[in-house]
């Protein structure tokens, strides 16, 4: 039971006392629109997750004329896909 890491459980307060853990997770931005990602704990971590993103959204009738779902129509959208990765790391300090 409990979580995962480089303990490889849970591990109680008095047992976390200078060791660390790593929490981790990925957003996508595009158009505004914010994906995110579980968030997986420990140094050794792997995203295996499908995101999907509407190519299409936000533009008008009028931007959307000519475009259509292939390279060549996609070709013509500009707007950056944006990946941030986020990491923290906990430390656990003797208290006392």
């Amino acid at each position: 039971m409990g979580g995962m890491g480089e303990g490889g459980g849970f591990l109680p307060p008095s047992s976390r006392r200078g060791r660390q853990n790593r929490s981790c997770f990925v957003e996508i931005v595009f158009r505004g629109k914010r994906l995110r990602s579980a968030t997986v704990d420990g140094s050794d971590f792997t995203f295996n997750e499908q995101f999907v993103l509407d190519l299409f959204q936000g533009l008008s009738e009028e931007e959307m004329i000519g475009i259509e779902a292939s390279p060549t129509g996609l070709s013509s959208l500009h707007d950056p896909v944006i990946f941030n990765v986020y990491d923290e790391e906990v430390m656990y300090d003797e208290v006392g």
